[in-house]
């Protein structure tokens, strides 16, 4: 039987229970290692803690950040002046960016180191933020390094049409371009940068920045599914879309209905990567030859379902398609080893 004036015992049964903490005497409810011990059991909330614990240790300024910084939203429970004080909102802070919305003084909500800690777990911080701090654009550019969807509290117009900073942002950033000005979601250079950094940002292009060949090939060498949003224009360009399926065969997807069943641009396609298979037209998955193409890659023999279903009876071609795709395999292994080398 647990002797809870024993400081000892008490802190074993802490271990096992943090609720034990309830039984301790008075004066290991005052004791800060008994109660760093109880913080660190799940199932002990923070207002659990301040309950029990003495209440002088509870305006302890040293020890209230000890508190914080094993779980930051102790800060709500801690009293009024420790909830205004710096250093104590600092760590709770680092620790869970939602302590901030315990914050009441404007000056700490406007407080960058502040901000700029809590932002760094959860661009959310920002909803805390001072106005002030959001029409900061020194301020929202370190934001937006230190989390990259903090670009989305971007609250001024003013800052959403200034060419320099969006062009900065969105070099960290593409999907910030979301958040410019309908004038610089038509700016080449910026719509570069952006899809440099994330394809998928060309959604956010203008109609005309959509068609342009450079900035869709930029989208598609980081990432094949943004051919989905460039123009109806480039998806029927028999030239374009073969660079295109050539950076990323599943971009086929993507390419006009002409296109998919067009042997010369599903070739190139299944070349690069097996599942082009899925987004050729029917006529084409019974072409042997494209199919021994996309085999021979060694990328993905789970593709057999899309072949033509006379095909699937075809023992004989079975076996090429196993043989194209076991020489594919092993080019794909060999080439692995020669760039360990």
């Amino acid at each position: 039987m647990t002797n809870w004036n024993d400081k000892q015992e008490v802190l074993e049964a802490v271990k096992q229970d943090g609720w034990a903490l309830e039984h301790a005497s008075e004066e290991l409810r005052a004791d800060k290692e008994v109660i760093l011990e109880a913080m660190k059991q799940d199932e002990l909330d923070c207002g659990d803690i301040v309950r029990y614990i003495s209440f002088d240790l509870t305006k302890d300024k040293e020890f209230a950040i000890e508190i914080v910084k094993q779980n930051g939203d102790a800060l709500g429970y801690l009293p009024d002046e420790l909830k205004e004080n710096r250093e104590v909102v600092l760590e709770a802070v680092k620790q869970n960016f939602e302590a901030l919305g315990y914050v009441q003084s404007d000056e700490l909500r406007a407080d960058k180191e502040i901000v700029l800690a809590a932002a760094k777990q959860s661009s959310d911080a920002l909803e805390y933020a001072s106005e002030e701090l959001k029409d900061d654009k020194e301020f929202l550019f370190e934001a937006a390094k230190q989390n990259s969807t903090a670009s989305r509290y971007f609250s001024s117009e003013e800052l959403k049409a200034d060419r320099k900073f969006v062009l900065e942002v969105v070099k960290q950033e593409g999907w910030a371009l979301e958040y410019a000005s309908e004038e610089l979601r038509a700016d080449k250079k910026i719509l570069l940068e952006a899809v440099k950094q994330e394809g998928l940002a060309l959604v956010y292009a203008s109609e005309e920045l959509r068609a342009d060949k450079k900035i869709v090939l930029e989208a598609v060498k980081q990432k094949g599914l943004a051919f989905a949003y460039a123009s109806e224009e480039l998806r029927a360009d028999k030239k374009f879309v073969l660079e295109v399926v050539k950076l990323d065969g599943r971009a086929l997807q993507h390419a006009s209905d002409e296109l998919r069943a067009d042997k010369e641009v599903v070739l190139e396609a299944v070349k690069q990567h097996s599942r082009a298979l899925r987004y050729m037209s029917k006529e084409l998955r019974a072409d042997k030859e494209v199919l021994l193409e996309a085999f021979a890659n060694g990328r993905n023999g789970g593709e057999i379902h899309y072949i033509a279903d006379e095909l699937k009876n075809d023992n004989e071609f079975q076996w090429e398609l196993q043989d194209a795709y076991r020489r594919g395999v092993c080019r794909e292994f060999e080439l692995s080893l020669s760039q360990r080398a």
